[in-house]
């Protein structure tokens, strides 16, 4: 049985919710890329997080799994922060987003292969900025981290997170 956020599939834990929500309280970025965008879930949390604190958001996927001109996607203008495209294809944009998006920026890494994802943008984010991975620890863990230098943050809350079956937890850095 999926979760849902607002009627849309969301594949994070309500813990993980929780901890983002706690995140964006304690960590005030400007700006948040997201590579995956999903069934939506997590696109219109951040959608929401964006317009209720001035964000710049971007999410990227090559499926687009929901309507983006009806309900809080179509109210949020979510038209014009989705890219339907390959990352891959459009990495050299990625970067240029990376590059002239407000500071800090946080960026989800949750696409379809982390670790490639990681090696290709996580490099180009500044010091100060912030990574999350989501599948920690079972398509991504510490060793994939390589000589990106990161720290963890909100460590304490995310290793209070109770077991889950699925175990789709997501582990937040910054750079350094």
């Amino acid at each position: 049985m999926s979760q849902k956020f607002m009627a849309h599939d969301v594949v994070q834990t309500w813990d993980d919710i929780g901890i983002w929500e706690l995140f964006f309280d304690t960590y005030p970025v400007k700006s948040i890329i997201e590579l995956g965008t999903g069934h939506g879930g997590l696109a219109v949390y951040f959608a929401l997080q964006a317009y209720q604190r001035g964000l710049q958001y971007h999410t990227y996927d090559n499926i687009l799994s929901f309507n983006l001109d009806t309900g809080l996607p179509g109210l949020l203008g979510m038209r014009n922060n989705f890219h339907n495209v390959d990352i891959w294809d459009s990495a050299g944009e990625i970067v240029w987003q990376i590059g002239n998006l407000p500071h800090p920026i946080v960026m989800m890494f949750d696409d379809g292969d982390k670790r490639r994802e990681w090696k290709t943008f996580a490099p180009h984010l500044q010091p100060g900025d912030f990574c999350a991975v989501h599948d920690w620890n079972t398509e991504f863990g510490a060793g994939d981290i390589g000589d990106v230098a990161v720290k963890f943050v909100l460590k304490d809350y995310c290793d209070a997170r109770p077991v889950s079956p699925r175990n789709w937890y997501t582990m937040w850095f910054q750079r350094v």
